[in-house]
């Protein structure tokens, strides 16, 4: 829950050329003209748009965007929580009065809602509301980001012909790419948390583990090795293997990240 500070400078808002549009959600009508003067403070920074019920906000927001909803906890139709139900995917801030540290531990630790902040008629409320949108908003663009980049990753790892995986220092499958199958046999569901030495054909499992050892004792980041891979099928095919140890902030081994393709005849 954020915690009071001292008094706002409103002078310090800077004048966005696009306003954030926010989805205020209370049906108290003394409250809602005290919300409506705060984000008229922030005429250049917030697009507000007033409802009174759960319902009324699910139906606007089925035909448009807002970056944040700032709800009250209990409405007419409910509790702002229960937002969490229609599957929002922007972040939701709960006023309420409450001072219950078990209710807001509870709700808290669903990701939707980002914050709790508790009503009040003195100055520091508006600081701290701003404050809290400004943060959940970034918060949230940012994850977006994030998510977007990992996605592309992700289609990348997809689109390229090598199998690619990666393994723990115990070589237990943490992620393997959907190229497995036409190397293996194996579909990557099938390979799910198993251990990656089961590729290894039996005959040569005593080198291949002897190779990596020594890769870990030297430290070396880098290594090419080639070996005999043993197929679903029971077919041993020899393919050549990059990898990359990865190192935790001790600078210990925590696992493999690999590339596997057949080998040049």
């Amino acid at each position: 829950m954020t915690q009071k500070t001292s008094e706002y400078d409103h002078g310090k808002i800077k004048k966005r050329e696009k306003l954030l549009d926010i989805l205020v959600i209370e049906d108290d009508e003394v409250q809602t003209v005290f919300l409506k003067k705060i984000f008229r403070k922030f005429k250049d920074y917030y697009n507000p748009v007033f409802k009174k019920s759960i319902k009324a906000a699910v139906n606007y927001l089925a035909g448009n965007y807002v970056h944040a909803i700032v709800s009250d906890y209990n409405l007419e139709d409910g509790l702002g929580s229960d937002l969490i139900d229609y599957n929002i995917n922007v972040p939701i801030i709960i006023i309420t009065t409450t001072e219950d540290v078990s209710l807001v531990a509870r709700l808290m630790k669903h990701d939707e809602i980002y914050d709790f902040v508790l009503k009040s008629f003195e100055p520091d409320f508006v600081y701290i509301l701003d404050k809290t949108l400004r943060s959940a908003i970034k918060r949230y663009r940012l994850s977006a980001t994030l998510d977007s980049k990992k996605s592309r990753y992700m289609k990348l790892l997809e689109e390229v012909s090598d199998v690619i995986y990666k393994v723990d220092k115990n070589w237990n499958l943490q992620f393997i790419n959907e190229q497995v199958f036409q190397l293996t046999g194996y579909t990557a569901l099938e390979l799910h948390k198993k251990n990656a030495l089961k590729l290894v054909d039996e005959n040569s499992l005593q080198e291949f583990v002897e190779f990596y050892n020594r890769q870990i004792k030297k430290r070396e980041i880098q290594s090419q090795y080639e070996f005999n891979l043993m197929t679903k099928g029971g077919i041993i095919k020899k393919v050549n293997q990059s990898a990359k140890m990865l190192l935790n902030q001790k600078g210990e081994c925590q696992g493999f990240v690999l590339v596997l393709r057949p080998s040049m005849v």
